[in-house]
């Protein structure tokens, strides 16, 4: 289930994902995504706070999402993905 949650308030955005994810058992694999990955921890945080059972979190962010649905093409194409140093040293 996919749920998006359009709110100004990060105070707001942060209630709807704590109660969205209270709703599953405990153990169901979840994947929250956020604009960051400190963002995401956070709300892994308060989670845990709350809850006795937060395994099966797997936590990223939107950049982390992107690069592991891009794995797989790039590895069709024989090709796999690059740091910026790696791309700085090439440079040089």
């Amino acid at each position: 289930m996919i749920r998006v949650v359009e709110s100004f308030s990060s105070v707001e955005r942060l209630a709807f994902a704590h109660e969205f994810i209270g709703n599953f058992a405990a153990g169901t694999e979840i994947l929250p995504v956020g604009a960051s990955r400190d963002a995401v921890d956070g709300l892994a945080r308060q989670f845990a706070a709350t809850y006795a059972s937060t395994f099966g979190l797997h936590r990223f962010s939107l950049l982390q999402v992107a690069a592991h649905l891009a794995a797989g093409e790039l590895a069709a194409t024989g090709l796999s993905p690059s740091t910026r140093l790696e791309a700085v040293s090439k440079e040089a």
